[in-house]
């Protein structure tokens, strides 16, 4: 019988091979597709997508390119607030 990571083992493969810290990412999406989880991480700076063998937990491919998003948490990164 074959063992399927959890959706969280493909989470922390996932970010280990990233070289991030467990808790600095933001998972914004996890399904399995097949036998491959895809997995969505976004960072300040970047976002990436994760493909992890759910049987392996072997990284089968990496695309990231920047975090274009111009909200940081909840405060605008225009913010008055920031305003010189």
């Amino acid at each position: 019988m074959n063992n399927i990571l959890s959706s969280y083992e493909a989470y922390c493969i996932a970010v280990k091979e990233a070289g991030l810290e467990a808790n600095s990412p933001v998972c914004t999406d996890i399904t399995l597709d097949g036998s491959i989880y895809e997995i969505s991480i976004k960072t300040l700076f970047l976002r990436y997508d994760f493909y992890v063998g759910a049987l392996s937990g072997e990284v089968l491919g990496i695309n990231f390119e920047p975090f274009t998003d111009l909200e940081v948490g909840t405060v605008s990164v225009f913010s008055s607030e920031y305003a010189a």
